[in-house]
């Protein structure tokens, strides 16, 4: 071997003919930023917008599964005398995003708790194929939302016609009441 040789092989910083040259190996923050970047983004949002938007999403949907927005609903829909003005099939609002639209078209939902007494009031919009029409609820209830008293269920429609759902002499009781008074005096 002559010398020229020689010192090529000894020559280490040479890249071998079937060896690609070797970059220099990223560090923990140059491989993983690709996600660790939109975690430190979207933590702090999620906890500071996602948290009240999500009890918001609850809130609402206990709201739309208490009895007096229930059994007022199903009184209404099932009434004919709101049938024949609105149509059927009749349209609640039924989720989260039903509500938010009910709130910007002006309706309201209120419910106000301290201690067992609970006031519920509700401005509902109903709407069928023939028209149009607000379904107002207030009720209480004195022993945490068991037993509810209706002091309103009424359908007002817009040519000014109100068209009351309590039941005539019924002291405002709710259904499942009713229900039980009837099993009592049958027994």
């Amino acid at each position: 071997m002559n010398d020229y040789q020689n010192d090529y092989a000894n020559d280490l910083s040479t890249p071998a003919y079937d060896q690609p040259p070797q970059k220099p190996q990223k560090g923990w923050f140059g491989r993983n930023w690709v996600w660790l970047v939109p975690v430190i983004i979207l933590v702090p949002l999620c906890c500071c917008c996602g948290g009240p938007i999500g009890l918001l999403w609850f809130g609402v949907g206990q709201a739309l599964e208490m009895p007096p927005y229930k059994d007022s609903v199903v009184l209404a829909e099932q009434n004919a005398e709101v049938q024949n003005q609105l149509g059927t099939p009749i349209d609640s609002p039924e989720g989260f995003m039903d509500l938010v639209t009910m709130m910007q078209g002006g309706g309201q939902f209120n419910m106000n708790q301290t201690g067992s007494q609970m006031l519920f009031d509700a401005q509902v919009p109903l709407s069928g194929p023939s028209g149009s029409g607000t379904l107002w609820i207030e009720a209480e209830s004195s022993d945490g939302g068991m037993t509810w008293t209706y002091t309103v269920q009424e359908v007002d429609l817009p040519d000014g016609t109100t068209i009351d759902l309590l039941p005539a002499g019924s002291g405002g009781a709710t259904p499942a009441d009713d229900a039980a008074d009837a099993e009592s005096e049958s027994e």
